[in-house]
């Protein structure tokens, strides 16, 4: 409980000094958010996020600051994780853009650092995204007892091949802090069935991914795991409601510890906003699964967030 609390006094420290910060460089508006995630899975995993911060938007670009507390318990015991990063997301043109933050992650006495760059190229007909970083893993219990970091490449893209039909691929490169490193693959191919007043996709996803070695760090690292699913996704925008909904399920088969494992799977993704509370705005995620490639963790599991962003 007294780890609780020192976690929570730090929060407000984190949003006092950023708020200082806004006061000094006069900005004309700001937009805190505030909310929290919780999730569970099944291997008696519980864990409990605080999410505070705001953006501060100037013409061409915009200030971020971030502060989230991690509490989580399972049979074992608890674990806690505070994390916080600032930075800067620039518009360098209307199809050019870049965002960059610095920060840490804070296990008691010891502070890791952390930090993302990415750019992302838009035109008419696609889409590309470079993203490089250093993040903290938190999943589960285990992972924070370990304090798991990783470094990461990510690159994706979007075409629009056709009208209806905008196959997407995405490539995840990691090292982690514990002498291990993955490689992860996916593709999806949607094709719209219906564009109004609803985008309703119907399609196939293909992934693969493999780690190096099972490093016994809390997290899912099988040599291989392959799967195929079928995805359907509804989407689309109304006055002051917008939102994403997504069903898919599946096969997988894996190996791991040098045995092969197989199964169906079959898990949802959504996230919703309502700007309809005026001067609030309010978003919603969920998702949840027994799909190894979702979670981390590699178990059934259930994850939510509720924000809660207002203009002041």
């Amino acid at each position: 409980m007294q780890e609780r609390r020192r976690s929570d006094e730090w929060l407000l420290l984190m949003l006092l000094k950023a708020f200082l910060f806004c006061s000094v460089v006069q900005a004309q508006t700001v937009i805190p958010e505030a909310g929290g995630t919780y999730y569970a899975d099944s291997d008696g995993n519980d864990r409990v996020d605080t999410i505070a911060g705001f953006e501060v938007p100037f013409e061409q670009s915009a200030g971020l600051f971030e502060a989230v507390r991690r509490w989580a318990e399972d049979d074992a015991g608890e674990e806690s994780q505070n994390q916080a990063a600032a930075g800067l997301r620039y518009r360098l043109s209307n199809q050019l853009f870049t965002q960059a933050t610095a920060g840490a992650a804070f296990y008691g006495d010891t502070v890791r650092g952390a930090g993302r760059g990415s750019v992302a190229f838009s035109a008419e007909h696609y889409r590309v995204e470079l993203r490089l970083e250093r993040s903290a893993l938190y999943e589960t219990v285990e992972i924070l007892r370990n304090r798991i970091m990783y470094y990461g490449a990510e690159l994706q893209g979007t075409v629009k091949a056709a009208e209806r039909f905008s196959p997407k691929i995405l490539w995840v490169l990691r090292d982690y802090s514990d002498d291990n490193s993955s490689l992860r693959f996916r593709a999806d191919l949607p094709f719209a069935l219906y564009t109004k007043p609803l985008v309703w996709t119907l399609g196939c996803r293909q992934e693969y991914t493999s780690y190096e070695r099972q490093s016994r760090g809390g997290y899912f690292d099988p040599d291989r795991l392959n799967s195929f699913q079928l995805v359907t996704a509804l989407s689309g925008e109304q006055e002051d409601f917008s939102g994403y909904a997504e069903v898919f399920g599946g096969y997988q088969d894996s190996r791991r510890y040098g045995s092969n494992a197989s199964d169906n799977f079959a898990g949802f993704y959504g996230e919703m906003t309502y700007a309809g509370f005026r001067p609030f705005s309010v978003s919603f995620v969920g998702e949840g699964g027994n799909y190894a490639l979702m979670s981390d963790s590699g178990f059934k599991y259930l994850q939510v967030t509720l924000k809660l962003s207002m203009p002041i």
